[in-house]
């Protein structure tokens, strides 16, 4: 059987498993051990779908290691700024809503997850821009 056949049966197993640790935890005596049947089920799923992507079984030194490419490296970093630079107003935004609308616990939850995402995001920005600064410095004082 090939990699990717495999990796179709075990998630498609892993769906009919989870579909059980569902059932599961809506029973009251089996909650856990209906929890602990999905966890399962979603470690199983992962690793059909990293089988869906192999090659083949013979194949031992999967995943490639491919050297880094720094523009992919830069592109997704920038991705991952921009999704936080929105989520960070429609945390703090989400916040204010559920505090005014009567929930002060969740708002301040949201509130500290946006302050966070905000931090995280700047210290994020800060340290790509001195990597990067330090990596053209190096490749510029080589060249010459």
């Amino acid at each position: 059987m090939s990699p990717r056949a495999a990796g179709i049966l075990v998630m498609i197993g892993a769906i009919v498993v989870a579909l059980g640790g569902g059932w599961l935890i809506a029973t009251p005596p089996w909650s856990i051990p209906g929890a602990l049947v999905l966890v399962g089920a979603m470690i199983l799923f992962a690793v059909g779908s990293t089988w869906l992507v192999r090659p083949s079984w013979a194949d031992r030194t999967w995943p490639p290691q491919r050297p880094a490419d720094p523009a992919r490296s830069r592109r997704r970093l920038r991705r991952l700024l921009i999704s936080r630079a929105i989520m960070v107003p429609l945390l703090l935004a989400g916040a204010v809503f559920v505090m005014v609308d009567g929930q002060p616990l969740l708002g301040a939850i949201l509130l500290l997850l946006g302050l966070l995402n905000g931090w995280s995001s700047i210290w994020l920005g800060v340290l790509a821009r001195r990597t990067r600064a330090g990596i053209e410095r190096d490749t510029t004082s080589h060249s010459t």
